[in-house]
């Protein structure tokens, strides 16, 4: 291992320990910066099995340093071992990612549609938690990631061990929730709905638009 190699790895190993609550976001942002100044390369990861620091923020559900991250630019296109990029990871994982944020990832994602080894996609993951296992509505984010080009036109499973797949009518009804997604929102500015109202709007629109 080369020295340079070695220093980085030290880095990483160093900044990884900031991970705890004990830290807090913005000296985690100086150690960073100080890090990024000394040259430290923030997409490194010590070996093609482990994760760079932006896999594991997210991974370990801390947000605001995921978040610092991505705008210190780590790139959200470097994929894990399971062929996830960072939005795919989002999903998959309990991240508490805010909408601006998931916003900014789907701009900087350049292969939305990426597959993981299980053949989802980060919408499929989305469309999966609502549509098969009656997950919480994520009625917004899956507007976000249409708008931003991810494609409801696949065939693959959704998931190989469940053995769901994809099939026209779930994806027409997935369309006819984000358009109504974007007319309740449309109200909402109007008549200053609630998100319960919205989510009983859109729920209404799902069970009976077929």
């Amino acid at each position: 291992m080369s020295k340079d190699t070695e220093k980085l790895k030290r880095t990483y190993n160093y900044l990884l320990t900031c991970f705890t609550p004990d830290v807090s976001t913005d000296q985690f942002e100086s150690k960073l910066l100080a890090a990024l100044d000394d040259g430290f390369d923030i997409n490194f990861r010590p070996c093609s099995a482990q994760e760079t620091l932006l896999q594991l923020a997210v991974s370990k559900n801390y947000a605001d340093i995921a978040e610092l991250l991505v705008y210190a630019g780590a790139d959200p296109n470097i994929s894990d071992e399971m062929e996830r990029h960072i939005l795919t990871l989002c999903f998959s994982k309990s991240f508490d990612y805010n909408i601006k944020f998931l916003e900014h990832l789907a701009k900087k994602t350049l292969n939305i549609d990426k597959k993981d080894i299980h053949g989802r996609t980060a919408l499929g993951y989305i469309c999966d938690s609502y549509l098969i296992f009656g997950g919480e509505y994520k009625f917004q984010e899956m507007a976000i990631l249409y708008e931003s080009g991810a494609s409801l036109d696949n065939d693959k499973k959704w998931n190989t061990q469940s053995r769901f797949c994809k099939s026209n009518i779930q994806n027409e009804r997935v369309k006819k929730i984000i358009n109504a997604w974007k007319y309740v929102e449309t109200l909402r500015k109007i008549k200053k709905q609630t998100k319960k109202e919205i989510s009983q709007h859109i729920s209404g629109v799902f069970e009976y638009s077929l």
